[in-house]
């Protein structure tokens, strides 16, 4: 599930060490991680959330290196309704109130004990550290803690999954679903072990356990449940409302997506926050598909400690002792987080929505071409203020003549504009680099179109290239000093090459506070970048080709362009 809120979380789950190292090395009888004069931050009864301060991409799936985070608590006082997942109430404003700031994820510490399935380590400067768990309870009592590469406390190598967006949440059916077994449907809550439900793929498989999560009191706050309207993913599925989890996998056409990916505001909704939510979930050996509410829909995929998560734990090693999690998991049927598949099924769901909807009342339409590139790419984001969250069907225009349409429902992280909604479109005729520039993109329903380039002299630029990754990701700010309200259109070039265009017209959190507005951007070249064509990168501004600083520019392994700038 990509990134698209902040993560909330009791005290209990994260704590501050401050010290952390390694004994042993891979294989060995003792190698483990050592977290000295561990703490929790709070109790049960405190409400923390984690915020993606840097480096925003809204594609990745876990916490990852390169990344910068930071912690607010919140302040039930100060929110009328006391759900600190809905709105902002309670929460420090966008950029205030950090109990920690830019804090990096250290997958990899300890020879990948850092990161697991169940939990991760964040640098917090010098020889601090913090490390967040969802499958424990930390005390507020000093203690040291040894996490083991050989008790399936974390992975044993590097190449281990780690703890994902996803993870943080309950990953089950809600009390009241029917599932589909050999006598009928039946409440999962009234399902045992030994039973027979009806799969996709196996037929009929035997229940080998069932895990169950409740959650109450603060608990309850980011565990509310995704509800799927009646037919809202094909005719007749499902027959009646099926509520899951937000990690839930369900099945769109030939393909799984997380049930919070797929929320639109009209026929996949997220629930108002209840007194306490019960989950199920069910473990058939094999990750399968069962009918929920006349739904495909998944059982348990087993992975690393992610079981660890659920209530009962304890009962499922009680009755299976010798059982080994593989370290990754084993899904029947591809789950994508990113690209045209993930993209293809979101369409999917965001066009049905769209047919069902009814007359609405529409609102004014705010958004932007933020990129276009060879040989037919076009990327923005759209909001409509009538019905933010909801997706926007938009036609792609060359000259008055469309050239195809797109829907924008890719959900999108932006602290200042909640409901906001982004879009690709991609088409296999290529264009010339000025006809990409000509483009104009509309809303179809009432041709409102989205925010072009203004026509005016160029002012100095001021900006910076901050980082060209391998994979053809590139960061950075660019404000034109004389027009600073209007966002900068810059050209990517590779030599005589033009991979793309882009506009500068990000918020990012230090953009903000040094009061620049919003002017970052990120861009994905399309392509991988060897080490001399990043040197060799250069963005010009569009208008007068204006070279954007790279004065040390990063490169994925702290590397400089500083001599080649």
């Amino acid at each position: 599930m990509p990134y698209t809120a902040p993560i909330i979380f009791t005290g209990e789950h994260i704590a501050h060490c401050s010290k952390l190292s390694q004994i042993g090395n891979p294989g060995d009888s003792d190698f483990a991680m050592i977290l000295r004069n561990v703490r929790a931050i709070g109790s049960a009864d405190d409400v923390f959330r984690l915020v993606w301060t840097k480096n925003v991409d809204a594609s990745a799936d876990g916490f990852l290196n390169g990344q910068f985070w930071s912690i607010q608590k919140y302040d039930p006082a100060q929110d009328p309704d006391g759900n600190p997942s809905v709105g902002n109430a309670g929460w420090p404003a966008p950029g205030t109130g950090y109990l920690y700031s830019d804090i990096q994820p250290r997958p990899h510490a300890a020879s990948g004990l850092g990161g697991g399935a169940g939990h991760i380590v964040f640098h917090a400067g010098g020889n601090d550290y913090l490390i967040l768990d969802i499958s424990r309870s930390f005390s507020q009592v000093t203690t040291d803690l040894t996490y083991s590469g050989t008790s399936g406390s974390a992975p044993a190598s590097l190449d281990s999954g780690n703890l994902t967006f996803s993870a943080v949440s309950a990953l089950c059916y809600l009390r009241g679903t029917l599932i589909m077994t050999d006598r009928g449907e039946v409440p999962v809550e009234h399902l045992r072990e030994g039973d027979m439900v009806l799969c996709r793929i196996g037929g009929l498989r035997e229940i080998r356990w069932i895990g169950r999560q409740s959650f109450a009191g603060h608990k309850v706050f980011g565990k509310e449940a995704i509800r799927f309207a009646p037919g809202a993913i094909d005719q007749g599925m499902p027959r009646r409302p099926l509520l899951v989890s937000p990690g839930h996998s369900v099945l769109i056409g030939n393909t799984l997506m997380l049930a919070a990916d797929l929320v639109n505001g009209i026929t996949v909704t997220r629930e108002a926050s209840r007194e306490r939510w019960d989950y199920f979930q069910l473990d058939l050996g094999v990750h399968d598909l069962v009918l929920a509410d006349g739904a495909w829909s998944e059982s348990f995929a087993d992975w690393g400690t992610f079981r660890d998560s659920f209530d009962n734990a304890s009962d499922f090693r009680r009755r299976f002792p010798d059982h080994l999690a593989p370290e990754i998991p084993q899904l029947c049927a591809p789950r994508p987080v990113e690209g045209p598949v993930y993209a293809a099924a979101l369409q999917a769901m965001a066009r049905r929505a769209l047919t069902r909807r009814g007359p609405v009342e529409l609102g004014q339409l705010e958004g932007r071409v933020t990129s276009v590139a060879a040989p037919c790419r076009v990327e923005g984001w759209v909001r409509d203020s009538g019905l933010p969250g909801q997706p926007v069907e938009l036609e792609v225009m060359l000259e008055g003549k469309i050239i195809g349409t797109t829907i924008a429902c890719l959900h999108m992280m932006d602290a200042e504009r909640r409901g906001v909604m982004a879009f690709r479109f991609e088409d296999h005729h290529p264009l010339s680099a000025e006809q990409l520039k000509r483009l104009v993109v509309r809303r179809s329903i009432d041709g409102q179109r989205l925010a072009g380039v203004a026509d005016r002299a160029p002012g100095v630029l001021a900006g910076h290239l901050d980082l060209v990754a391998d994979n053809g990701r590139l960061e950075g700010w660019a404000r034109d000093e004389s027009h600073p309200a209007d966002p900068v259109v810059l050209e990517v070039r590779l030599g005589d090459e033009v991979l793309g265009t882009l506009v500068a017209c990000r918020p990012r959190r230090d953009m903000t506070e040094a009061g620049l507005g919003q002017c970052a951007f990120f861009f994905d070249c399309g392509r991988r970048l060897t080490r001399q064509e990043a040197i060799q990168l250069q963005l010009c501004r569009m208008e007068d080709g204006s070279p954007l600083s790279k004065e040390s520019t990063r490169l994925p392994a702290a590397s400089t362009l500083t001599d080649a700038a």
